[in-house]
């Protein structure tokens, strides 16, 4: 599902500007557990094939203020930046949402000449306590974030909370196995 739904924004935003990863690219991935599923499933791969070379450094856990900069990255600088955070971040709260934004910020700052992508984290689904219920929340805001950064920036963003909240809505599919970590079935 998730892939289906990556190739229909990949599909729409290539019509609507020019393409945000090109034939011959190299591709960085980073970022929290979400960049690590992306990279051990090929979810990226199979979406532009192999005309790209992609390097997965996503790790669970990871937050905005421990992203790598380009020193901190061994090889040839990558042209293209995906970076999935939010939903560790998130777990700090609202007011969390500042040292997020100049992270991200800063993060985007450090990687001049390469084009970045930002992906906003999946919404969770509340388990019914009150944590639960605000840590949902806070993932929405989040999310907006990571779009306003990247407006800010002009860098490129990918919704996947907005999609996903309707899927969820909808009931019809198991769209998480712990109310923060995209099912199979949602994959």
């Amino acid at each position: 599902m998730l892939a289906s739904l990556l190739l229909v924004l990949w599909t729409m935003h290539g019509a609507l500007a020019s393409p945000a990863i090109d034939s011959g690219d190299r591709v960085l991935v980073v970022g929290d557990g979400f960049a690590a599923e992306l990279g051990a499933r090929g979810i990226l791969e199979s979406i532009v094939g192999d005309e790209v070379s992609f390097r997965h450094l996503g790790a669970t856990g990871t937050e905005a203020i421990s992203l790598p900069g380009p020193d901190d990255i061994d090889g040839t600088p990558p042209d293209v930046v995906v970076v999935c955070v939010g939903m560790v971040d998130a777990i700090r709260g609202d007011s969390h949402l500042p040292m997020f934004r100049r992270a991200i910020g800063e993060f985007i700052d450090s990687w001049s000449g390469c084009r970045i992508i930002l992906v906003s984290p999946i919404p969770t689904e509340p388990s019914g306590s009150d944590a639960s219920r605000t840590h949902s929340m806070s993932v929405s805001c989040f999310a907006h974030a990571i779009h306003a950064e990247a407006g800010r920036s002009g860098s490129r963003s990918v919704d996947l909370h907005g999609p996903l909240t309707i899927v969820m809505r909808n009931g019809s599919v198991a769209t998480t196995y712990d109310g923060m970590h995209l099912s199979n079935t949602a994959w």
